[in-house]
C-alpha cells in the first residue's frame, strides 16, 4: 500500500487502535502526509509487511 498515513487513517479510521496499539504517534502527526505505512513502520522498529498485513486485515476482516 503506497497510501500515506493521513490518507489512510482519513479513509480508514478503524485502522487508528492498530497505530495506537504499536505506540506510533502517527495519529495526528503532521508528518504522516509524508510517510507511506511502510516508512511508518520502519520509523518505529516494526516489519512493513506484518504490519500491513495487520492493517488491511482491520481494513478487510476475514469472514
Amino acid at each position: 500500500m503506497d497510501m500515506n498515513v493521513a490518507e489512510t487513517l482519513a479513509r480508514w479510521p478503524e485502522v487508528i487502535p492498530v497505530f495506537i496499539r504499536h505506540r506510533m504517534a502517527c495519529v495526528g502527526c503532521n508528518l504522516s502526509a509524508f510517510e507511506t505505512l511502510g516508512d511508518a513502520a520502519r520509523t518505529y522498529g516494526l516489519q512493513p509487511e506484518a504490519f500491513l498485513e495487520e492493517v488491511h486485515r482491520t481494513i478487510r476482516p476475514v469472514a
